[in-house]
């Protein structure tokens, strides 16, 4: 059962440069753009749209690997808790690596539910690390459920214009523009 999971099996899988250069260019939009916007607790984290489709088609060590890299150098940038960000996408990709081969990835809610997950999951650590370091006192709940609700409609709305491209990327010479057709978003577990 242990060695038929992408994640622990022993063959990396690297990501391909364009997919690395997706996720570089990514990053370099959210360093250079996302941080200048001035609308107070307003930084969506752009590099969970590619990140989320990786995991979901690829899975596999060397999609984690690119997430803990992307993650690391959005902690030496953001100057925030180092490792966080490391740690939170590689449990994000490790999670959505495994539920890629449980649902069907090309269906659109699946992409957008796993998006979703990533999204809330990503917010849970860091409200709970925020928490743990600074206490409850300090957390102010408006201001948390404003940055939530921000994050998650940004990142739907780029998810949704730029989902057929990043796929194109993903999947070239295959058809890349998903599918609604299935009857549900989960499969019988299958191997890749």
């Amino acid at each position: 059962m242990i060695s038929s999971l992408p994640l622990l099996s022993h063959e990396m899988t690297w990501p391909r440069s364009k997919e690395s250069l997706l996720v570089g260019i990514t990053l370099l939009l959210q360093v250079s753009l996302i941080s200048q916007i001035p609308i107070p607790y307003f930084r969506p984290d752009l590099s969970l749209v590619p990140l989320t489709l990786l995991a979901l088609y690829r899975g596999g060590q060397g999609t984690m690997v690119v997430a803990f890299l992307v993650g690391l150098i959005l902690d030496c940038i953001s100057l925030g808790t180092l490792g966080f960000h490391a740690f939170s996408k590689s449990l994000i990709v490790c999670i959505l690596g495994i539920l890629g081969q449980r649902i069907i990835p090309e269906n659109r809610l699946a992409q957008l539910l796993a998006l979703l997950f990533a999204v809330l999951l990503q917010f849970a650590l860091h409200i709970g690390l925020r928490f743990l370091l600074l206490g409850h006192s300090l957390i102010r709940y408006p201001e948390v459920v404003f940055q939530l609700l921000t994050e998650v409609l940004t990142l739907f709305l780029i998810f949704l214009g730029t989902r057929r491209y990043i796929l194109k990327l993903l999947l070239p010479g295959e058809r890349s523009g998903g599918s609604d057709a299935h009857s549900g978003i989960w499969l019988e577990p299958r191997s890749r």
